[in-house]
């Protein structure tokens, strides 16, 4: 039983959630900890459709109301059943959710970035089931606030390339932190650092796009110019009218993005403002 309105990342929750719980939960006080860990207010209910719902508030489930489990794996395949697996997991995982855990309370960020770096390379060195279970502790351990804080670093730390390649493993998120923070940047080196790092973003296409749209001129410059760096054809059609800005600063940035792409749509779009 979930609350209403949930968020996308909430549905993305529920749904690892229950994909990896055969092998991830001890038992069922496991699995709803868990589960209201993803959801707040969230509940389970009995699996009959007219079934009373089962109390969980003590973190307790009436054996009646359960599905019997799968028969376990013969004693001498214990090294390859869920249990198994999942002990070998915690082995890798729990140090590094601990080590992100106590650089967050001692306001050590450079050693929190590194931490959730190691997570990202354990999570593509497991296998689908167990990729999904660190995917979803790693999002756990980053909130927003402290997503800001590593952007907002990021220009002052000796460790900058450590903290760039955290917040970009983040995804779309760690972009859009970038890209919001470099809209107040003061400052020519602090807006460069954030301009490395959006050009260095596997996937910031789209929010680059984006922000080619945006009615804030000095953001357009720095997304022209990103585009530019990235060689982003899809952005020609954008840039070419941004020819045409109001302000220098932007047509400029625009001007160059266009030479650096150097298709021939670049060029076409180049002329068509010289005619």
């Amino acid at each position: 039983s979930l609350p209403g309105h949930l968020e996308l990342h909430h549905w993305r929750g529920v749904a690892e959630l229950f994909a990896s719980a055969a092998g991830l939960f001890e038992s069922p006080a496991h699995l709803i900890e868990a589960l209201r860990a993803a959801v707040p207010g969230a509940e389970l209910v009995s699996a009959g459709l007219h079934g009373p719902v089962v109390d969980s508030s003590a973190g307790e489930l009436p054996l009646d109301q359960m599905h019997p489990a799968p028969s376990r794996a013969p004693a001498d395949l214990a090294l390859t059943s869920a249990a198994g697996e999942r002990a070998e997991l915690s082995v890798q995982l729990d140090p590094l959710l601990t080590e992100c855990r106590n650089a967050v309370d001692g306001h050590d960020y450079e050693r929190f970035a590194a931490a959730l770096i190691d997570l990202r390379v354990l999570k593509y060195s497991c296998d689908d089931a167990q990729r999904s279970i660190v995917a979803r502790e790693r999002r756990r351990m980053i909130s927003s606030d402290q997503l800001e804080t590593l952007v907002r670093l990021l220009p002052k730390s000796p460790m900058s390339g450590v903290i760039s390649r955290a917040i970009i493993t983040c995804g779309q998120d760690g972009i859009d932190a970038i890209i919001q923070t470099l809209n107040g940047a003061e400052g020519r080196p602090e807006r460069r650092v954030y301009l490395d790092a959006l050009t260095a973003a596997p996937d910031a296409d789209e929010a680059i796009l984006k922000a080619l749209t945006s009615h804030r001129p000095d953001l357009v410059a720095a997304a022209a110019e990103v585009a530019g760096r990235r060689r982003m054809v899809k952005a020609v059609p954008q840039l070419g009218h941004l020819l045409r800005h109001a302000m220098e600063s932007v047509r400029t940035a625009a001007w160059r993005s266009l030479e650096s792409i150097g298709t021939h749509e670049a060029f076409e779009a180049l002329n068509s403002r010289t005619r």
